[in-house]
Parts: C-alpha cells; sequence; structure tokens
C-alpha cells in the first residue's frame, strides 16, 4: 500500500539554505511549531523570549518559545517575516506550520482524494 501525502513543504530559516526543514501544513495548529535544536543551530537569541507550556506530539509538557525569523517556502519562492515558536522537547524531524503566523499569509487549497494540495500567497 503506498503511503498518503501529506501537506508538507520546505522551509529556508534566516537565510540558511544548508538547513532547511519540513514543515507539516497544520491546520489543526493555532501557531506554528518548530525544534529547539534548530534555534540552536542558527543561533537565534530566545533569552526573554515570550514562552509558553503546552501539550504536543504526545508530550505532556512540551517548552515553547516565540522568535520572529525570516521564513522562505522553498516550494513557492516567498519569503515572509513570522513569528515561530521553537519547543523542546521535539523528537520528530520536521516542523509544523499554524494558522496565526503562518497560514494567515497563505491560501490552501487541496485534495485529500488526489493527494495534493497548494500554498498560493495572500495579497497583503
Amino acid at each position: 500500500m503506498e503511503p498518503t501525502p501529506r501537506p508538507v513543504c520546505s522551509l529556508v530559516i534566516d537565510g540558511a539554505v544548508h538547513a532547511p526543514l519540513f514543515c507539516l501544513v497544520d491546520t489543526g495548529s493555532l501557531r506554528t511549531r518548530l525544534p529547539m535544536w534548530l534555534a540552536t543551530l542558527l543561533g537565534i537569541d530566545l533569552s526573554g523570549a515570550p514562552q509558553e507550556t503546552i501539550g504536543v506530539g504526545g508530550h505532556a509538557s512540551v517548552v515553547a518559545r516565540q522568535a520572529w525569523v525570516r521564513l522562505c517556502v522553498v516550494e513557492v519562492a516567498r519569503e515572509i517575516e513570522c513569528g515561530v515558536w521553537f519547543c523542546e522537547p521535539w523528537d520528530v524531524g520536521f516542523g509544523l506550520l499554524g494558522q496565526e503566523d503562518f497560514l494567515r499569509l497563505f491560501r490552501l487549497t487541496m485534495s485529500g482524494a488526489q493527494g495534493w494540495f497548494s500554498l498560493t500567497p495572500e495579497s497583503r
């Protein structure tokens, strides 16, 4: 049986083309969640950043810190400035693209039956 296609895209954060990250477009997530190890790798300063504790991915307690970064969505060659939440622990090798900070900038169209999706930048 072939795996079910997922709505995923590649992100480059703050111009770090050497470290693109696959992300799942998650209409059920209000916020964009990325792994904390990525913030560390890219030298993103999270000292004094807004912080919240959430439950996600089977973890009852995940610490998330917000930072404003530049995201380039590789598939649509669009760069945006976005407030994202870097999370720890984060056991998976992908991020989640949420409604408040990411999807508000795009129109999402998808067909689960046909296995495709598209992101179209919204006019500002």
